[in-house]
């Protein structure tokens, strides 16, 4: 048999990884809820910023009845943009090491912003007992001091799409 080479080898490869794509299941309701609930407390949300360019950036989360909820300073663009423009994407992953063992979800939405205090004292502690052991003396301190800070918390109030990442079906061990 003759060797495959240029332009015939591209379109075999993307020929066989589009029907690999086509293939790999997403990951299941009951993945994504242990996913989303998992000891790990950070995620990436992304914003469009004024000028139409995505922007990203790193934010402690929790779940609280069923709704993402992250903590942000009053002063921080992201907060001021996501205002002007609740669409949103947040992303958490289980920054496994390797692909056979990733699994991440993106939750496409939009987002709301309240200053609820009770709601922001409950985002505070959640996220901190998932950052600090119970016995660290950090925990009491960061508390503390996110609590003195003005913050306000966004929530992913209206989930539109869902991708996923499924590394064990990607590697066929799933």
């Amino acid at each position: 048999m003759d060797q495959i080479t240029g332009d015939a080898a591209v379109a075999m490869w993307q020929g066989a990884l589009n029907d690999r794509i086509e293939r790999i299941p997403p990951l299941q309701q009951e993945q994504i809820d242990e996913l989303l609930n998992a000891p790990g407390w950070e995620c990436v949300i992304g914003w469009i910023d004024r000028y139409g360019y995505p922007l990203t950036s790193t934010m402690g989360y929790v779940m609280v009845d069923g709704k993402l909820c992250m903590s942000c300073a009053k002063t921080r663009v992201k907060l001021r943009r996501l205002r002007e423009d609740p669409r949103c994407s947040v992303t958490v992953s289980n920054h496994a090491g390797s692909v056979e063992a990733i699994m991440a979800v993106t939750l496409v939405g939009r987002a709301r912003v309240t200053d609820d205090d009770t709601l922001r004292r409950q985002v505070h502690e959640l996220v901190n007992a998932k950052m600090y052991a119970a016995d660290d003396p950090a925990t009491d301190a960061a508390l503390e001091v996110l609590n003195s800070m003005d913050r306000v918390v966004n929530i992913l109030d209206e989930v539109e799409r869902i991708y996923s990442v499924n590394g064990p079906a990607m590697a066929g061990i799933d």
